[in-house]
């Protein structure tokens, strides 16, 4: 519903009036005017109503001068004014739908940021499991220990490519040791860097076998302990390689034998708890 203001009330009377105007023009009902034609007679004019109230109306104008202006200075102070609340009401209600799209705006941006960030995260998560299923795994598969002597231990150690590409520059080494059990200690180190290392291309299956045995034959304490399980044949080594993303991977294995043996056996190795990881 439209709110009063003083130019709908205005334009109301005027619209009013035309009616009434037309009604009495239509009505057919007269009225007179005289005028004095000198001071001591007066001439009369019958005028249709409509006209009638038209001359009056001039009259009513022609004597009160400055109350009509008054009342139009009253009338276009009342319109400025409205004009004025208009402009500002329209002012503030464009602020206001400003500040409503800049929220909005910023809402949209904020939400436009989470949502990107959650496409790029499931990106990276789809990446990081398309690696993970693809990617090479080189890691030591069997591993035995052969006695032709009873005091020369031979260690056999499978290397395999589990996964679904190749490894590239796979480089590895493996070590036999004699030492209590549990380990009291830390084994010896990795070689130095350039120690010479085998390297090739490890493809999807391929495997390939590493036999190394001791540079010095077993002594009979060491043979005894083992024989009583106080002591055992520790097998070790690390392999590292480059998997079809470029990156770096590693695997260290150790295996260990404890029991008895004689000439001729050839014996499965089981892990020890501590220094298999793969990455």
């Amino acid at each position: 519903m439209l709110k009063p203001t003083p130019l709908r009330s205005f334009a109301v009377l005027a619209f009013v009036g035309a009616l009434l105007l037309l009604a009495a023009w239509q009505s057919g009902l007269t009225g007179e005017i005289c005028e004095k034609a000198n001071q001591e007679n007066e001439t009369c004019a019958p005028y249709n109503l409509a006209f009638f109230i038209i001359i009056k109306l001039r009259e009513f104008v022609d004597n009160n001068e400055g109350l009509i202006t008054a009342l139009a200075t009253i009338v276009i102070a009342a319109f400025t004014g409205t004009l004025w609340k208009s402009t500002h009401d329209l002012g503030v209600a464009g602020e206001r739908q400003m500040t409503l799209i800049e929220t909005n705006a910023a809402q949209q941006s904020i939400d436009m940021q989470a949502s990107t960030k959650a496409a790029q995260d499931a990106v990276r998560v789809m990446q990081k499991s398309a690696e993970q299923q693809l990617r090479a795994y080189v890691l030591a598969a069997e591993s035995g220990i052969e006695f032709p002597f009873d005091n020369d231990p031979v260690a056999h150690v499978v290397i395999k490519n589990f996964g679904q590409t190749p490894a590239y520059d796979v480089r590895s080494w493996i070590h036999i040791w004699v030492e209590e059990f549990p380990l009291p200690a830390a084994l010896p180190g990795p070689p130095p860097d350039d120690f010479p290392m085998s390297q090739t291309v490890c493809g999807p299956g391929f495997h390939t076998e590493f036999v190394h045995k001791r540079e010095n034959p077993l002594n009979p304490i060491s043979i005894k302990m083992i024989n009583d399980e106080t002591a055992a044949i520790y097998v070790y080594g690390a392999i590292k390689y480059r998997d079809c993303f470029g990156v770096e991977r590693g695997t260290s294995y150790l295996r260990f034998f404890r029991g008895k043996f004689v000439a001729g056996d050839t014996k499965q190795m089981s892990s020890y708890p501590d220094g298999n990881e793969a990455t």
